[in-house]
């Protein structure tokens, strides 16, 4: 199987081979969201540090070694069939550890109705329905979703073959290139083209085959847009945009099924992938975490003294592990952990050393010494180290003191250790702290939790909390994975952590504003 699927890769990539070089790189790029803005709108040139970084960005997303340079691996991924949807979509960025992504919205039911408008002539339509409706049923069963076929009239969701310029403002461009495009979920309730799926009538489709174009795998991807999820940064999801070819009995990964059950629950009848129904930590529910810290790409983790905890945005994500099985060279008993995002690197410390991993490898050249490796500044023996969320600024925490760190000077601030109450109510002792991968910072001690709120400098209303709720031992925890859309009365709607709802007028607005802006002046003396 994997020969055959190598075999159409290469297949795939010779056949579309043309001349792509820096200008053909830049179109695409431009095409699909990766640069910041769109220069060329304003009349500025693109600079060739945006290029590399572009070209950075494309190698995150599709799991290629970011050196920013424009490869022959880059070049023939550029060239593979893909989805027509940009890449950097909605709320969850590029540079998200996480995996999946959620568009802004999502629907506001979970009944949905759809309908075959036309059908290709490359498959019966009797084929095609089928091939529709197994691909809308991947996503009921791993969800709260149901889907209803109609055959006339309006319908949530409307499928079509079409090519060329078909009136959407997003023409397709031939065979071999983009495949499809669909639109995402509208919260209003009226028909519209969103949730509308386009496939290009100038691809082959099949059926369990390795020629032509798969309808089933680019359905499943378009029908994932079509109910709010973006392009996944784990090429093997069925979200990734690439399409890499034919593969037999294909399903949604993991990651696919956390994303649209993030969004709209889990089926019943299906063990979530993210929420307390799944497995518990056997044994882990006395949650007396040590350190706690994020990866580039392999996820966020919670330490105790002796095993690593896999979590996310509702909780534990797998049967906790042995510390050295997953940070191979790590020792047991951590002090203190963070990661620096900028550098795209976890650091871990016990007693006099620390430890400088790129996800889940160690670097070359360490343990190291603390003393050495940061300035001299800062103490051995640590409780905690994090990233505030407020500033970006590194801070480490001994005892009822702390200490902020310049990465520009390599050197702790002037004026510093100073005294942890400082951090209104957070005591005057942490456990562990981090920045979590809702750019959030959580303080932890003597198994509770507390979120800081970064608007009013102080631990956020209804904490602290049991940090049990990490792993799933009680309810998952209630946090906003994306926004509701703002209304169109003139009101901010905001969602708070338990789920409640308030509206806030625009004077209110205003003053918020006003807090904010006085809170940035103080930035400074934290």
């Amino acid at each position: 199987m994997e020969v055959k699927i190598a075999l159409v890769y290469a297949m795939t990539c010779i056949a579309c081979v043309q001349s792509f070089g820096t200008n053909e790189a830049l179109n695409y790029l431009s095409q699909f969201n990766y640069f910041e803005s769109n220069d060329l709108s304003t009349g500025h040139l693109r600079s060739q540090d945006s290029l590399n970084d572009a070209i950075r960005l494309f190698q995150r997303m599709n799991g290629l070694n970011e050196t920013g340079i424009l490869t022959a691996e880059v070049q023939d991924l550029m060239q593979m069939p893909r989805c027509g949807l940009p890449d950097n979509t909605g709320t969850q960025a590029i540079n998200r550890a996480r995996r999946y992504a959620l568009s802004d919205v999502k629907w506001f039911k979970t009944d949905l109705t759809w309908r075959l408008e036309n059908t290709t002539p490359d498959l019966r339509r009797s084929s095609v329905r089928e091939i529709i409706a197994r691909a809308l049923k991947h996503w009921s069963d791993a969800s709260q979703l149901t889907f209803r076929e109609v055959q006339s009239g309006d319908a949530d969701l409307l499928m079509k073959f079409t090519s060329r310029d078909h009136g959407d403002g997003n023409p397709f461009d031939g065979s071999g290139k983009v495949l499809a495009h669909a639109f995402f979920p509208t919260s209003e309730r009226r028909y519209s083209i969103a949730g509308d799926a386009h496939f290009d009538e100038a691809e082959t489709y099949t059926d369990n085959s390795y020629a032509g174009t798969n309808l089933f795998q680019v359905a499943v991807h378009e029908f994932g847009h079509s109910l709010g999820l973006g392009h996944s940064n784990n090429p093997d999801a069925i979200m990734a945009a690439i399409y890499r070819g034919y593969v037999p009995n294909a399903e949604l990964r993991e990651d696919d099924i956390a994303g649209i059950q993030a969004l709209y629950g889990a089926n019943s009848g299906v063990p979530e992938v993210e929420g307390t129904e799944g497995p518990k930590a056997r044994g882990s529910c006395v949650a007396n975490f040590v350190a706690a810290a994020q990866t580039h790409t392999a996820g966020s983790y919670i330490f105790n003294d002796t095993h690593a905890f896999l979590v996310d945005l509702f909780g534990l994500v797998s049967e906790p592990k042995p510390i050295s099985n997953i940070f191979r060279g790590l020792p047991t008993n951590l002090d203190a952990a963070f990661y620096y995002e900028k550098t795209g690197k976890t650091y871990f410390f016990k007693g006099s050393n620390y430890w400088r991993f790129a996800d889940l490898q160690m670097d070359r050249g360490y343990p190291r010494s603390i003393r050495v490796g940061w300035g001299g500044g800062i103490p051995d023996d640590l409780d905690s180290v994090f990233v505030w969320s407020g500033n970006g600024m590194t801070y480490f925490v001994k005892g009822s003191n702390y200490w902020r760190y310049n990465f520009l000077s390599s050197s702790v601030d002037p004026g510093y250790p100073k005294s942890l109450s400082v951090w209104n109510g957070i005591g005057t002792k942490l456990d562990a702290a981090f920045q979590f991968e809702n750019k959030l910072t959580y303080f932890f001690t003597d198994g509770e939790y507390r979120r800081f709120d970064d608007n009013n400098f102080q631990v956020a209303a209804d904490y602290p909390r049991r940090s049990t709720r990490w792993l799933k031992c009680e309810e998952e925890m209630a946090m906003v994975v994306s926004p509701d859309p703002t209304p169109d009365d003139g009101m901010m709607t905001m969602v708070t952590d338990d789920g409640s709802r308030g509206s806030k007028d625009a004077l209110s607005v205003l003053a918020l504003h006003a807090c904010l802006i006085f809170s940035v002046m103080q930035l400074h003396n934290i």
